[in-house]
């Protein structure tokens, strides 16, 4: 550029450019990079397609309702749509994930059976709090069902909120869930727009974030937003604190699979395949149709002359029920054995679509394995059939279980983990838990909340070759007991031994009866 150009580029960088890009016109220009590519312009291909995407609040918050409703409607109206999602729910936490506390006795200064009973104390004092429905600010569901619903709603709605409540109405833990709907997490006046507090922080679709965009509070309605306006019950909305300020654990669970950096709420699992899912739908209900209406035997009577003059006729009509021509237009139907009289010089014509669609299968299939490639899930897996060979099978089921593991960690870090670490504060607050130095510093309490989460198994298409491979992998010191009984049977090592240490002990003892001895 001459020094006109970087004058008039220094007063205005519009212009500047304006006039660079009319003086190049005469020169050649050669696209680079991905504009010879993805990013070209010019290609036919190409050339009509507009795409255009902002921050994560104009991409995701702004069509977060027409999301919700339509991939409720998918789960509801059954198909792909639900069994995307059941098989998901089904695999991650099945009929719960199950505490089995594991601390690191050395750093705590236990010996390793001190470590031991105190493990167990824990998991036993757990799980009477777990499965019992006092957990339940609502005192519908046990701590496992909790974990199915909340789940649920992550897949369903983008996200899943329980906000954690302290009631002294029993003895035993005030420590209670209450799971509430996506929907009531949102702005004060309901809308989808930023709105500004009083101390100068934004509430994006109803979590309040500072300006480091940090979450300091959320804002729950006490109604759901969708079931009208009622004036003996308005809508109201009420501030949430996102942190206990005497213990520092959370105030509401906020679990939500976050895809990109500032997003603040989750998309719902079906998301990328919503229009998918429902034009297979509407393929799927066509190619139904056409079988129902090809399975019908429906007779015709044509009349070449007068209708009452038809000995058949008569047979079948009075001759005060002889319709006219409107009123015969107006009854003709299809159906199962339906017999329909037409009139002089009327005649029905069929066409011939040639349905149900010979193609219907392959086609169908084709879309599933698009849609499960989308979501990750094998296709075998998601239509629950397995009619390839061993190996394919045994390949899907290993790739549908890196997105189950996967999934679970993170369901785990979300929710059971802290509702864990929560219920284990107040335990030992309460006396009933014994932990040396637990107060002391967070990092204390780390150590004695670690743990870990046993859910279902993963399933075996021929049990032998795997027990086989979980041996050698146990014999080669690639993998340990208690994991391979984890992996295999969702079970726990150590209770299996204590079982079947009693129960050898019971075969011992009958045997001993039988023999006189």
């Amino acid at each position: 550029m001459n020094w006109i150009d970087k004058a008039i580029n220094y007063i205005s960088p519009a212009w500047g450019l304006k006039r660079i890009r009319d003086r190049s016109t005469t020169h050649t220009i050669v696209n680079s990079g991905y504009s010879q590519s993805g990013a070209s312009k010019r290609k036919n291909s190409l050339r009509g397609w507009t795409a255009s995407s902002k921050s994560p609040l104009e991409d995701i918050n702004d069509n977060l309702h027409i999301l919700r409703q339509r991939s409720r409607s998918l789960y509801m109206g059954g198909g792909l749509g639900t069994a995307a999602i059941k098989v998901m729910r089904s695999n991650i936490v099945g009929s719960g994930l199950k505490l089995k506390p594991n601390i690191d006795y050395e750093s705590l200064g236990l010996t390793r059976e001190e470590g031991r009973r105190w493990c167990k104390n824990v998991e036993r004092e757990f799980s009477i709090w777990a499965t019992s429905k006092e957990c339940d600010y609502l005192g519908l569901n046990n701590f496992y069902e909790l974990q199915s619903m909340a789940l649920l709603g992550v897949l369903l709605n983008g996200d899943a909120i329980a906000l954690v409540n302290y009631s002294d109405m029993t003895d035993d833990y005030d420590l209670k869930l209450h799971l509430v709907e996506s929907d009531r997490l949102s702005n004060p006046d309901g809308s989808v727009a930023v709105n500004l507090t009083r101390d100068g922080n934004k509430i994006i679709s109803g979590i309040e974030v500072n300006n480091r965009g940090k979450p300091l509070a959320y804002w729950i309605s006490n109604n759901h937003p969708q079931v009208g306006f009622n004036y003996n019950n308005p809508i109201k909305w009420t501030r949430i604190k996102a942190y206990n300020e005497y213990t520092g654990f959370p105030n509401v669970l906020f679990s939500f699979n976050a895809e990109r950096a500032g997003q603040y709420r989750g998309v719902p699992f079906l998301s990328p395949i919503i229009e998918l899912i429902k034009s297979m739908e509407r393929y799927t209900e066509a190619e139904v149709t056409a079988a129902i209406i090809n399975s019908f035997y429906s007779v015709f009577i044509e009349n070449v002359a007068d209708p009452t003059s038809m000995p058949f006729q008569r047979s079948i009509l009075d001759d005060e029920s002889v319709l006219t021509a409107e009123e015969r237009a107006e009854n003709y139907e299809l159906g199962a054995g339906t017999i329909n009289v037409l009139g002089s010089g009327e005649k029905v014509v069929f066409s011939d679509p040639k349905r149900p669609s010979s193609s219907f299968e392959s086609f169908s299939s084709q879309i599933t394995k698009l849609i499960g490639a989308t979501l990750e899930i094998p296709y075998e897996v998601l239509v629950k059939s397995f009619n390839s060979s061993y190996s394919a099978s045994r390949a899907a089921l290993l790739e549908a279980w890196r997105l189950f593991r996967l999934n679970r960690e993170w369901f785990i870090s979300d929710f059971c983990q802290p509702v864990y670490e929560m219920w284990l504060f107040e335990a030992i607050s309460k006396g009933k838990i014994k932990a040396r130095g637990y107060f002391s510093s967070k990092s204390m309490m780390k150590l004695w909340s670690s743990a870990t989460w046993i859910g279902i198994a993963q399933g075996q298409i021929d049990p032998v070759k795997e027990v086989q491979a979980a041996k050698l992998r146990i014999d080669n010191g690639f993998s340990t007991r208690e994991k391979e009984a984890q992996e295999l049977t969702g079970m726990d090592f150590e209770s299996n031994l204590r079982v079947l240490e009693r129960e050898n002990q019971g075969l011992y003892t009958v045997n001993n009866v039988k023999e006189g001895n």
